[in-house]
């Protein structure tokens, strides 16, 4: 019979010694997650090395609900993060906590060099949080795929 791990042990001997792929160490990472993985002294020195303590089992229904709440949290921080960003910015253009600058001033410091056009701020803050967005984007699919890859082997 063959089961998902049946090749845990050739991948640990080949992680310790510099000669897995990139997908064999993450095929690895997920097996070594796993509460199924075999309780063998090779497993958890791999564990140990790789920062992975072992998870008890649980229903696959409480895995699922753990998977979706994770993916519904990065977004979230990321958009609290924007929303600071610009409070921070309106508190500041307003006077709020800035005694130096005047109101109606905006500037930015790129470089070590002062930008004082308004549209060149504006500009380069509004790229500033468009590249956030994407960030936040490739974040929420490289967890997804993650979250996926582990239920996979969960199963």
């Amino acid at each position: 019979m063959i089961t998902k791990f049946d090749d845990i042990h050739v991948l640990i001997e080949r992680y310790f010694a510099g000669e897995t792929s990139l997908d064999e160490e993450r095929r690895l990472r997920f097996m070594l997650v796993s509460p199924d993985a075999p309780a063998t002294d090779d497993v958890a020195e791999a564990r140990a090395v790789m920062g992975y303590a072992s998870v008890m089992s649980r229903p696959a229904t409480a895995r699922a609900s753990v998977a979706v709440r994770l993916r519904s949290f990065v977004p979230k921080i990321v958009a609290a993060a924007s929303v600071a960003v610009v409070l921070t910015f309106v508190w500041g253009s307003i006077g709020g906590g800035m005694k130096d600058v005047s109101n109606g001033e905006c500037m930015a410091y790129v470089g070590g060099v002062r930008v004082s056009d308004a549209d060149d701020v504006m500009a380069m803050m509004g790229a500033d949080l468009r590249s956030i967005g994407e960030a936040s984007a490739d974040v929420d699919n490289g967890i997804t795929e993650e979250l996926n890859a582990i239920s996979d082997i969960l199963k």
